[in-house]
């Protein structure tokens, strides 16, 4: 979600992620550094005024994949900057990383994801 820290330091390449997807966003945005400004004008961290829908990011705490400082760049901006509701949700636990594992964290997330449609939505359907 935050591009300027995508490259890796090592390679130089988009990254940190795992060999399966690392050319992939090559092939949806562009070559890094060529296409640095084209990553630069995607990114939500860069127009956090721009959101006017609800909503949650929920977030293993032991995702190596997006880490956890990553996803909060942009949530932290989207706050600031903007008076829609955004919401940073985490999770804590073994296998709680880039997909959730726990029958108590699928549930946890399913109720937060209910909260939120509810209280956008509450009184906008009505009953027929």
């Amino acid at each position: 979600m935050s591009p300027p820290s995508w490259p890796s330091e090592r390679t130089g390449r988009i990254g940190g992620t795992h060999d399966f997807e690392s050319q992939y966003l090559d092939s949806l945005v562009g070559p890094w550094p060529a296409a640095r400004r084209i990553y630069h004008d995607r990114s939500p961290v860069n127009h956090p005024e721009a959101f006017r829908a609800p909503f949650a990011l929920f977030q293993g705490l032991a995702d190596t994949l997006c880490p956890p400082a990553q996803a909060r760049t942009p949530v932290e901006a989207i706050q600031k900057a903007s008076a829609v509701t955004c919401e940073y949700i985490t999770f804590e636990g073994e296998g709680e990383g880039h997909g959730f594992r726990r029958a108590e964290t699928i549930a946890a997330l399913l109720g937060a994801e209910l909260s939120l449609y509810t209280r956008t939505f509450a009184g906008a359907v009505s009953e027929a």
